[in-house]
């Protein structure tokens, strides 16, 4: 978490969300928790701001990101942020100007932090039912055809009722993949921000899967690349390894090609 600046304090988006801590703070995107000054509903939120530089793609990126807002706000699944609100401001410098998007604040921990604050891998039955609901819920998206896009352990939330929850939605994927290296370890070869797709889908969850069974590092990301069944197998069994080294090959065709054939496999496992 961050103090946020001057600037953020002295700003109050949309003339009703007061910002009160910076959670994250990236090149493309800062994620801020906010109060809506106006709505007693939707008290405590999350405000997404994305910076919109003054150029030729300007347009484009404004277009991307209202058609990525407007089919999350009429979306609606039970581990997804419901999505109040998404408008743009011009900045107080007058430089550039801000999209914002105002959702679900999601009070819990990413399966990143948890991963890493503990000094053995995630138990395998725990892991299970976490790839289980991930898939239930990427299902629900590729049925309406809606791809998130940049899944990673950073991106799933567990809240404090032990649910799951996938946070920064594939709202303005492009527009963040190529700034944040992290990300890079989760996505396919294959993988395409103009296109995203099942396929694309599919291997990140397997990527993630991969991360969090075999307790890698930060250091140690690369090895999604050339995924061992050996060092899965130190924590899980052999058919829950299997799965997750078929949604991570590298040719699309070899891996599933519906989410829902993952998770059936899931389902199968003892």
């Amino acid at each position: 978490m961050g103090i946020p600046t001057y600037a953020d304090f002295n700003s109050m988006p949309n003339g009703r969300y007061r910002i009160t801590t910076v959670l994250y703070k990236g090149n493309a995107s800062t994620v801020y928790l906010a109060k809506d000054i106006i709505s007693a509903e939707h008290w405590i939120l999350t405000l997404k701001k994305f910076r919109i530089e003054n150029s030729h793609l300007d347009a484009h990126s404004v277009l991307q990101l209202e058609a990525d807002s407007r089919r999350y706000q009429d979306f609606r699944h039970a581990a997804i942020p419901r999505i109040f609100d998404y408008f743009i401001e011009r900045d107080p410098d007058h430089l550039h100007r801000n999209f914002y998007v105002a959702m679900d604040y999601i009070n819990g921990r990413d399966l990143e932090g948890i991963s890493r604050m503990m000094s053995k891998p995630i138990p395998y039955l725990q892991l299970k039912k976490w790839a289980i609901e991930l898939c239930d819920v990427l299902a629900a998206m590729h049925a309406e055809s809606m791809y998130f896009g940049l899944l990673c352990p950073r991106h799933i939330m567990v809240n404090y009722h032990g649910q799951i929850r996938l946070v920064d939605l594939g709202i303005g994927s492009s527009l963040n993949a190529g700034n944040n290296v992290h990300i890079t370890h989760y996505l396919p070869p294959d993988y395409s921000q103009m296109e995203p797709s099942a396929a694309n889908d599919i291997y990140s969850l397997g990527a993630t899967l991969y991360d969090l069974t075999t307790h890698l590092s930060a250091s140690r990301l690369d090895e999604i690349r050339m995924p061992s069944k050996r060092a899965l197998i130190a924590n899980a069994t052999s058919s829950f390894a299997d799965i997750i080294l078929k949604s991570l090959a590298h040719d699309p065709q070899a891996r599933f090609q519906f989410i829902e054939q993952m998770r059936m496999a899931f389902l199968d496992l003892p």
